[in-house]
This record gives C-alpha cells, structure tokens and sequence, in this order.
C-alpha cells in the first residue's frame, strides 16, 4: 500500500461546485468526525497491523522538512529518535513488510548528500541503499526483498528498477530494453510478481511522431509484460482503454490477488473518465463511484474495497459503489491518503483550497465503520459519582455513556480498549457506549437502591430522632414518617441514618435515594395532646377537675399551675379526670408521650396555709443556684418523705426518698432551668414546695 501524488483540476472542482450547490441533496456526517487540522499534511498510510501512519510538510521550499508521525488514537505522534527526527526532503512513498517494519523514500538526504531508503522498526530510524539520485516508489516481496524505482544520473525522467541486495543495488529490469521513463507505482503480488504503473513507451503515430504512452506492466522476473491488447488506432495501446500521459494515481493488489488500478483512461476515443479497473486477464471496469471520478482506493482490514472521490467515500458492492458517507462540506477537496486502524476505522487526510487562499487547508478525519465492542465492565454496582472501568475495543471516538436510561456524569478514554465513566444519576439496566458508529451494551449494571431493615424508636412524637438502618443510604434524597416528609435527616453512612420526625402519621418509613425507595412498617406516629376546656375553672385541695381535648392516651402528668395533680385517670383520649393536691392559680396543662399542652383560666383555691411558711421557716436548701449537688436541711423529719423535681411544664423529671435529717440530692442530670422541688409526706400530701435553679 502507497500514497500517490493527486491532482489539482480546476475545472473539474468548478463542475463539481455547480453540482453541490444546485444538484445535491443534503448529507449526514454522523460517521465521519474531525480529529486535526494540521498544516500540510502530505500522506496518510497504514500496514496490517492497523498501525496509522502520516507525512506532515513544515516549512517552504527549499528549507521545507518532512515528519512521518504515528496515530495512538487520539493524535499523531512524530517517530524520532536521535538518529533522526526529520527528512530534509520529499517523502513520496510509505511501505510496510509483513513484520509491519516501515520504509521511507523520497527526495531526502544523509549527511554525505545521498537519498536513502529509511526504515523504522518501531523504536529507531536506519538507513541505507545509498544513491546519487531520488527514489519514486518501492515495494517488498514475502520474503522481504526489496525494489525501488529511481531516477536515471543523466537523464531527467528516465527510470531505473532496482533490487537491494543487502548491501547493494543491482538492476531488476532491464531500463534499455524496455525503455522505462518516470511513471507511477511499482506493487508485489503474493506470487512476488511485480506490478508496474506508469511505465513509458515511445511511440510513434499514424503521422509519424513521437508520443508517450502510460502502461501498466508485469514482471515475473523474466520478462516484462504489458498488460491489455492490441488496439487499432495506436497498435500499442489499451484496447478499449487508453491512458493519458502521467495520470494513473493509484495500484493495489486484492485478496484475490488481482490488480486494481485507478487512472483517468479514454474509452473508445471519447471522453475520459477516472475510474477504477480490475486486471483478471482483461481489464473490468469497477466504475466511477458518485458523480466524480474515483481516484483513490484501498482494502480495509476485511478485504473490502473503498475508494474516494471528489463527493465522499464509497465501499465497492458486487457492481456498485456504496457511499459511505459524504465529504460534501469538503467540496473541492482531495483525499490525500486513506489508512485503517486497528478497528478498521478509516483515518481519512483531505485538502482543501478555501477562497482567498493561496494554499490549501488540510484535515484528518476518522470514518467510524465499527460500533465500540464491550466485553466487561468493573464494579457491577456503584453509586452516583463511582468510578466504573469498562473495558473492549473501538473505544477511541466513544462520544456518549450511559447508565442504564441516564448518562454518565463523565468518562475518560484511557485506550482503545479502557474508558472510565462516572455514574450519573443513575439507574439498574445496561451499559451503553455510543461512537459515531453505532452503540454496544452490556447487561447487568445495578445501581443500588436503598433496603430499610429496622428503625427504633418503632413509636415518636414530632421533634424525636429516629436512626434508621439498613443498606445502600447513599445519596438520600427524602425520608418520610407514615407518609410526611422528616423535618430533616442526617445520612451517618452506607446503613444508617439519624432522621428527625416533624409531624406525621402512623404507617411506613421510607427513604428515598437516586437508585429508588423502600418501608418499613410499623412505626407510630404518637400526636402532641391538646387541652379545649376544663370544668370546674376554679378548685381547692381534693377537688376534681375535668379535662376535655384531644390525644389523651398514655398521658402521665397533669398540671394545676404548674403544680402536679394528687391523682388524674384517663376516661377516653379526650376526657381526663384530675384531682387537685397543692398549686396555685395559672394554667391546666396535660402531658403524653407526644408532648405538653396547656390551658389557661384555672384558679387555684387555697385551703391549706403555712405551707410556703414552713418551707421557709423549717426548709434549707443550698447551694441554691446548684450545679453538681444541693443540700437540704430542715426542722422537720424528712426521714421517708418523697421528693419530686418538676419541669417548666410540670413534667416529674426527678424522684427519691430521704433518709435522715441532713439530705444530699444529685442533680448532675438536670439541664440548665428553674425546677420545682416538691417535697411529700406518707400520705402523698404536699407538706414543701421549693424553687431551685440548675446552673452549670
């Protein structure tokens, strides 16, 4: 496989203009993807392997260099060693060896002045088969010899075809007896046979003078033959095909081993046309391909047969020429090289004179024929923002991941055969790689959802903290009581979250996370007690009081300004029946499981007196603001009495006994408040009560 040098027509790319502006429809170009624009690039080849190479001109003559650069996948990479990082001359041809080892000729120098043939294993450039003039093409046989065409020394045009011995050139063909001028491309069959275009002859016309006539020619190394038959108005030319002078810009060898030529050819003395032939014997004319000529074609890595012309791509079936897809945009384009990786993507190089410009801009383009191949992928499950490895082939060129119905957050290709893709918001299904080409999936990605297992406590009132366990409690978004929404909740970590309760009903928790929603049920919403009316609204010592409201159940404490009933009992969860014991005139408050409720309007009617005088009088309490422990001491035995410490909404929230006359009660565990000590004989009768202030 080899590039050849391609041509400018200006008139043709005036035809075709016409045609793209007026005549054509519109095309799609989701294949075909922009991956540089560089300055002059000259060639693009590629060897069997699916090992991209290009040539890229920088510089003007005659200080222009050459470099030969490699394709990783993402970009071209300069092959430079310390030997050499540049040619100082035309590269005109790239040829590979069945090892995939890459040689190099052209119009470029060594240190003493001579053209060389050079050669790249993959690490470093060697050079040799020095020589006094330039190359034009080479080919390499199975076996791994080496044949060049080069420059006659003393005649400009004039041909050698030479073969390197190891350590010298020696002549193949005989150039004397054949009368070789500068022509085209010289190719190896898989018999070795050697395949010659552009080969010159001199002939002369029905009038007598002198004209050159292009061939294409064989030699089997005995002898050299000119491929066609004999016409009639040029005895030595094609028949029906004649070529013009200088214009076959293309020779491939097939799978099938047959040859394939591209040229612009005249057909029975009429128009020319370039189109591509096929040599079995005889010659078969393969076609055009779209409105314009073809006139460059290659063998992808399947053995198919592609060719490009001015309007795109095309893919050689059975007897047409399929577009593959279009370069119209390109107009007035010419594809300078086309080369196949290891996927059998095509690497397509173009150029392209744009108005006011003097020079062409150039462009590289990859042609997706192949969808990624996935063949696993690591972990199955993950979360939002996890890292999954998914691993295959054709992963260059990826454009979209998904996770199951939802796109990644982001990926990185790392190579053709690696991509790491953070999971999005995520949901349980396939992995999906999406190229230019198509889309390949793999089944079995999970992305968790949550599993509630156990909460506790299984009942609460409104402002209680509930933990909450169980599994995948990563990216929580809602967690619900009996329905309503937590007031807020906290995740710990993978199996626990720490939620508190605002207000809801009895029934399910839920959490609720990216990956879906799961209950548990059970849990018991206990509601905050509502106190409507009391009857009577005034009352003394042993009188009842009764309550009327709502959510009365598992109440435990009742209150007559801020004094603890003597006994209450709970008729219905909206009736209780209180007794008043000591207290003082202010509100009626009723306290459950799910909170305080007051009422105000009761009034208090004292039937006892001296209480709060002999509390004062026979009552000692310090330190009074306390902070660790308070001291009580008194006239009266205290020996069996009963103290309680009441809240601000007269919840009992510490209790014990006396056992002598100098009394010590911890109150380490109050927080910081104002309490109400009450203190009670044998009989349940309030005989002190006391303010004590916790400050610590």
């Amino acid at each position: 496989m080899k590039t050849k040098n391609f041509m400018k027509t200006t008139f043709l790319k005036g035809v075709l203009a016409f045609f793209l502006i007026y005549l054509l429809p519109t095309f799609s170009f989701a294949q075909l993807v922009e991956l540089e624009k560089p300055n002059n690039l000259m060639m693009i080849e590629s060897d069997n392997f699916g090992n991209v190479y290009s040539v890229k001109q920088s510089g003007t003559y005659p200080n222009d260099t050459y470099q030969i650069r490699k394709w990783n996948g993402l970009n071209f990479i300069t092959l430079t060693d310390n030997n050499i990082s540049y040619f100082n001359g035309q590269i005109r041809r790239l040829e590979f060896d069945k090892n995939g080892n890459l040689f190099v000729v052209g119009d470029f120098k060594n240190s003493n002045g001579q053209f060389y043939v050079a050669k790249w294993n993959g690490y470093n450039w060697s050079q040799f088969g020095s020589s006094p003039t330039t190359f034009g093409s080479i080919a390499i046989n199975s076996i791994g010899e080496i044949v060049v065409s080069r420059f006659e020394v003393n005649y400009y045009g004039k041909a050698s075809i030479l073969k390197w011995n190891g350590s010298n050139w020696s002549s193949l063909i005989d150039t004397a007896t054949y009368n070789f001028w500068w022509g085209g491309d010289i190719e190896f069959d898989k018999f070795d046979n050697l395949y010659l275009s552009g080969t010159y002859d001199r002939l002369l016309d029905g009038g007598g003078n002198p004209i050159s006539v292009t061939y294409i020619s064989k030699w089997n190394n005995i002898g050299l033959q000119k491929l066609g038959t004999t016409g009639t108005l040029y005895p030595d030319l094609y028949n029906p095909y004649k070529w013009n002078t200088d214009v076959v810009s293309d020779i491939e060898i097939g799978p099938d081993n047959n040859l394939y030529v591209i040229g612009l050819y005249t057909y029975t003395n009429s128009n020319a046309f370039n189109s591509v032939l096929k040599w079995t014997g005889y010659w078969n004319n393969l076609g055009r391909g779209g409105y314009n000529s073809m006139y460059k074609i290659r063998f992808d890595m399947k053995e198919n047969l592609l060719g490009s012309s001015y309007l795109g791509l095309y893919k050689y079936n059975v007897n047409n020429w399929m577009s593959l897809d279009s370069l119209i945009y390109l107009y007035s384009a010419e594809v300078i090289g086309i080369g196949f990786d290891v996927n059998n993507n095509i690497i397509l190089s173009t150029s392209k004179f744009t108005s006011n410009t003097t020079s062409p801009d150039y462009f590289v383009f990859k042609y997706f024929t192949n969808p990624p191949i996935l063949t696993n992928f690591s972990p199955k499950l993950a979360f939002k923002g996890d890292a999954v490895t998914i691993n295959g082939k054709n992963l260059f060129g990826v454009t979209s991941v998904y996770f199951g119905t939802d796109t990644a957050q982001s990926f990185q290709v790392l190579n053709d055969s690696t991509l790491i893709a953070y999971v999005g918001k995520g949901s349980s299904g396939d992995i999906k790689v999406i190229n230019p080409a198509g889309t390949s999936i793999l089944t079995g990605f999970v992305f968790p959802a949550p599993i509630v297992q156990s909460f506790d406590p299984l009942q609460s009132a409104s402002e209680k903290i509930i933990t909450i366990k169980g599994l995948n409690f990563r990216d929580v978004q809602k967690v619900t009581f009996g329905g309503i929404s937590a007031k807020s909740f906290n995740v710990i970590n993978n199996t626990t979250i720490s939620a508190t309760v605002f207000n809801g009903n009895s029934g399910y928790v839920s959490v609720t996370t990216l990956g879906g929603k799961d209950s548990l049920a059970g849990y018991i919403y206990i509601p905050e007690p509502h106190v409507t009316s009391f009857s009577p609204t005034s009352a003394k010592v042993g009188e009842k009081v009764t309550i009327i409201g709502s959510n009365f159940t598992n109440t435990s404490a009742v209150m007559f300004g801020g004094y603890p009933a003597k006994s209450f009992t709970i008729l219905s969860a909206g009736t209780i029946q209180a007794v008043v014991d000591s207290g003082s005139t202010g509100s009626i408050s009723v306290t459950t499981p799910g909170g305080t409720d007051s009422l105000a309007g009761f009034t208090y009617i004292s039937n006892q007196t001296g209480i709060l005088e002999l509390s004062s009088k026979n009552i000692i309490i310090y330190p009074n603001p306390a902070q660790e422990t308070i001291t009580i001491k008194s006239e009266l035995n205290l020996n069996g009495k009963e103290y309680y410490f009441f809240d601000f909404v007269g919840k009992s929230v510490l209790k014990g006994k006396f056992s002598d006359d100098i009394k010590s009660i911890s109150v380490s565990e109050l927080n910081n408040g104002v309490y109400i000590l009450s203190i009670y004989d044998s009989n349940n009768k309030l005989i002190s009560t006391n303010k004590v202030a916790i400050v610590k």
